[in-house]
């Protein structure tokens, strides 16, 4: 875990050890990070539910009912996520504007 002197309490010791551990513990909260489940879909309805970002713990079907929402999701076209999830936000989008001129053909 790094280096110590003998007989010294955690708070007096070198520098560099404690440098060394925080390092360590950013190592390992990256790839905890990196391992944690950031979206769970749901393809039976086409839709998933985010575990990151402004929109924490809401569903894609639930975010395309607000303006903000959809952009968001406009934005997340455009982002490195994956393929799978891309789909899913493309579908929605998609259905919303479908709708949105079923509503406006509507006399």
């Amino acid at each position: 875990m790094g280096e110590s002197v003998e007989g010294l309490p955690e708070p007096w010791q070198p520098q560099s050890a404690k440098v060394k551990m925080n390092s360590e513990l950013d190592q390992e909260k990256l790839a905890l990070r990196k391992t944690t489940i950031r979206y769970m879909l749901f393809p039976d309805t086409h839709d998933a539910l985010l575990h990151f970002g402004r929109f924490h713990g809401k569903r894609l079907s639930e975010m395309i009912k607000t303006l903000e929402g959809m952009s968001y999701m406009q934005w997340m076209e455009k982002q490195p996520f994956p393929s799978e999830l891309l789909d899913v936000v493309e579908y929605r989008l998609i259905k919303s504007d479908a709708l949105k001129e079923m509503i406006r053909s509507i006399p």
